[in-house]
């Protein structure tokens, strides 16, 4: 099966929003970077698969963690995205990473890596058993794999809340499957679970809990940049908003954040699917 729809979003629409906002979102998805990070382990010297690196925020930590004597492999189907990573590495002077233009579901890569690790970068695929039996293949018999995943819609107002207010602003979509390639395309923890026993990875962990997302502003601020991205362009495309539409929108979701203002910016609570396994030997 083909990811050419999620190929070309991430080269139109997508990296374009990911690019426009990207200091926000290293910032919002900080303890979630950290977590996964923690939960793959990487030490020194250790070869590193980062799937779905964007921007390289991921990256350039998990280069930290694995040394000059490691080496972290990152692959995103982006160019602006990877040009954007590219950029963020030659500032921090990181020259133990290897950025490659790729579909971790089809890639050949010739890598016996120790340790795969995504953030939020691996619900987009088209055949998620075949993208898992493919980095399994890139990795070396024990090899770990660590990532994060958003839970539920519903369980996130991060994605809930917008969507929401934009339908009760402008009407309801179509129903849509929720496993669908997407950001909560692994909602269902169970889901997550049959895929990765299907591509042969084993020991399978999944801590489903609440961390916080965190936006450097007030609660406007976190209404502004959460009602842009996400499940809610579904119902933008169906009906195009107006500005009014979109100011009543941003009213809506500020109402339901600013519980979560505090001194240093604003806290939206996140449930966060944190998945480790080993390749089966």
């Amino acid at each position: 099966m083909s990811n050419a729809d999620e190929i070309r979003f991430w080269n139109q629409r997508g990296g374009e929003q990911w690019r426009t906002h990207q200091h926000a979102l290293d910032t919002l998805f900080r303890e979630i970077t950290e977590e996964v990070l923690s939960l793959a382990a990487a030490g020194a010297g250790e070869c590193a698969i980062d799937v779905g690196c964007g921007n390289g925020d991921t990256t350039a930590a998990l280069a930290h963690h694995v040394g000059d004597a490691g080496t972290v492999h990152a692959l995103d189907v982006s160019t602006s995205l990877l040009d954007d990573a590219r950029a963020r590495l030659a500032r921090a002077a990181i020259t133990n990473v290897h950025l490659i233009e790729a579909d971790a579901q089809v890639a050949t890569l010739g890598l016996h890596a120790d340790v795969v690790v995504s953030r939020f970068g691996v619900m987009f695929f088209s055949d998620p058993v075949a993208a898992f039996t493919n980095l399994r293949a890139h990795t070396c018999p024990g090899g770990r794999l660590a990532f994060a995943a958003w839970g539920e819609i519903e369980d996130n107002p991060w994605f809930a809340d917008p969507l929401e207010a934009a339908v009760a602003q402008l009407g309801a979509v179509p129903p849509r499957d929720p496993r669908k390639p997407g950001p909560t395309a692994f909602g269902d923890s169970d889901y997550i679970q049959r895929i990765l026993a299907a591509a042969g990875w084993s020991d399978i962990a999944i801590v489903s809990r609440e961390v916080g997302l965190h936006v450097a502003g007030s609660a406007p601020t976190a209404a502004e940049l959460a009602s842009g991205l996400g499940p809610v362009s579904r119902v933008y495309r169906e009906y195009p908003p107006t500005e009014v539409d979109r100011a009543a929108i941003v009213e809506r979701v500020r109402a339901a954040f600013e519980g979560g203002e505090h001194d240093a910016g604003t806290r939206v609570p996140a449930h966060i699917h944190f998945v480790s396994a080993v390749s089966a030997t």
